[in-house]
């Protein structure tokens, strides 16, 4: 599936759209909605129940890696896995991602394997030049590809999350390509980072303690909520509800992970 939540969402509502306009009513009459140019309601529905149900029978922990492969870059070593996280999810929602760790706590053996995986998948697909992100679910250290695309990671990922833990700008050097610059990729540096998607208990919120606490520390490079005092939250049911975040960076995974503890305990919701 080249597409995510969001993604998906859109096609749905452009063919509602187009439905609405074209003044067609029955979901079912699938030779009139196609004729209006998207995709019909009952063939997105039997793709997201097949990929539902593959997606079901992969069971084990799920990663993602960023990567960037530049054909003028050389033979030797032109693509380059910069960053694999290990996803862990809510124990409420196990579609709707807690925590992403750079690097997974993971063997060699593993390690490698993903690194062969993605090298496959990028080069099958023959994206030689630019930059891609890639979901996989690993079962018995073979990673099974549930996404890819051409794009890098969202939630800064991409963005601050890779250029820390490679010592590479995935953007810039993108950007230069797209320049028509030759690319030579920089060695790679080996340092630790961890997204988490912080969680506080559903009910309307009196005030937040610990916050300026936290950032003063210099606990995160961004410490963000996504609600105010009055606001009333509740258990995040997909990506865009979420209710805030940190993005934390550091040398190893020890250290990252002291300075996540540390944001838990002093980050906390008085309720109303």
């Amino acid at each position: 599936m080249f597409v995510g939540e969001t993604g998906v969402g859109r096609v749905i509502e452009r063919t509602c759209q187009a439905m609405k306009q074209g003044g067609v009513e029955d979901p079912y009459d699938v030779a009139a909605v196609r004729k209006l140019g998207v995709v019909d309601l009952p063939t997105i529905q039997k793709k997201a129940n097949l990929h539902f149900t593959l997606s079901l029978d992969l069971f084990g922990s799920e990663v993602s890696t960023n990567a960037a492969n530049f054909y003028n870059a050389g033979l030797k070593g032109r693509f380059q896995v910069l960053a694999v996280s290990e996803k862990e999810h809510y124990s409420f929602n196990a579609c709707v991602a807690r925590r992403l760790s750079y690097p997974p706590r993971y063997s060699e053996k593993r390690m490698s394997s993903i690194v062969k995986t993605a090298t496959t998948v990028v080069e099958s697909l023959g994206l030689e030049d630019g930059i891609s992100h890639a979901e996989y679910r690993l079962q018995d250290d073979v990673p099974h590809l549930i996404e890819v695309a051409a794009r890098g990671g969202g939630n800064r990922i991409a963005s601050c999350i890779v250029p820390h833990v490679s010592g590479i700008d995935m953007y810039q050097l993108l950007i230069r390509r797209l320049s028509g610059e030759e690319i030579q990729m920089p060695p790679r540096k080996h340092r630790s980072a961890v997204l988490e998607f912080l969680d506080f208990a559903p009910g309307t919120v009196k005030a937040v303690h610990g916050l300026d606490e936290a950032r003063s520390e210099g606990l995160a490079r961004e410490i963000q909520l996504a609600f105010r005092p009055s606001d009333t939250i509740l258990q995040p049911s997909d990506d865009r509800r979420r209710l805030g975040y940190a993005i934390v960076l550091g040398e190893n995974r020890d250290e990252v992970d002291a300075h996540c503890a540390r944001i838990r305990e002093l980050v906390r919701v008085e309720y109303a």
